[in-house]
């Protein structure tokens, strides 16, 4: 059976409706992130505004020029916070890229 013209108006009415809703919907919920979003902007923008640069330190080591490192010994310049005898990281902790034991260390 053939629909009327005003049923098959009603019906289309009602899918419009719903489709204009989801608009709106999704327009409140962009208009909110751009509010957030300009709030992060601006608390972003104050918290750099707020750093200072550090000043440099002076150069600690300088490598000799002319000389290739494989004419001397070679001596390893670190701090001490960079030992990590003891420290046992497995392949498996970082996507096997790597590891580190005592065994490497030493």
């Amino acid at each position: 059976m053939a629909k009327s013209l005003n049923q098959f108006n009603a019906e289309q009415s009602e899918i419009v409706q719903e489709l204009q809703a989801q608009i709106q919907e999704k327009e409140k919920i962009l208009k909110d992130y751009q509010k957030q979003h300009g709030k992060m902007e601006l608390f972003f923008n104050s918290v750099k505004k707020s750093i200072r640069p550090l000043s440099s330190h002076p150069l600690v080591y300088e490598p000799t020029k002319g000389k290739k490192s494989t004419d001397t010994p070679l001596t390893a310049v670190m701090r001490i916070s960079d030992g990590h005898m003891g420290e046992v990281v497995e392949p498996e902790e970082i996507e096997m890229f790597n590891a580190f034991n005592p065994e490497i260390c030493q």
